[in-house]
């Protein structure tokens, strides 16, 4: 299950249940991108990603597609070594390159940070949710449900965000 989440008040945008291979984190995260730009006519900026560094969004292929949107990608570095300036033509180096020097900026910082709210809504789905563990069967039922899921803990936390 992957979440698309606006960072200022942890609010979901878009869920999305795949298949689990080494591939899914940075498939479903562009295909979400591109659904929230065509259905809702949202144009993200920025992207943090999980700071887990077994994920791989820190790829030569995720971070230029990123890039291509015009969005800035605020990812964890798998590399904690300083990566040579590559050559101008390898767009995927360049991509990295840029990335690790971005991680010393304080604004990426601070949206590596913010990253756990969206642990906060997998605690609430699987919690409140009923997704801890699937009772239908079949992707599609269960994207369904995920669907569900999220806008009834979209709007707990509007409600909240509300009172204030």
């Amino acid at each position: 299950m992957h979440v698309l989440m606006e960072n200022r008040n942890g609010i979901g945008v878009d869920i999305c249940v795949g298949e689990a291979d080494g591939y899914a984190e940075r498939t479903y995260g562009l295909k979400m991108l591109d659904r929230v730009k065509r259905k809702l006519n949202l144009a993200p900026t920025m992207l943090g990603a999980d700071k887990d560094y077994d994920k791989g969004y820190d790829t030569e292929d995720f971070l230029p597609a990123l890039e291509e949107r015009g969005i800035e990608p605020h990812v964890a570095c798998k590399s904690k070594d300083e990566i040579k300036v590559p050559c101008e033509d390898d767009e995927g180096k360049m991509a990295r390159w840029r990335n690790q020097h971005r991680q010393r900026e304080k604004y990426c910082q601070v949206s590596q940070k913010k990253r756990k709210l969206n642990e906060e809504i997998f605690g609430g789905l699987k919690q409140f949710g009923g997704l801890r563990r699937a009772r239908v069967v079949g992707r599609w039922k269960i994207q369904q449900f995920a669907n569900i899921a999220l806008c009834s803990l979209n709007l707990v936390r509007m409600s909240t965000l509300l009172a204030t």
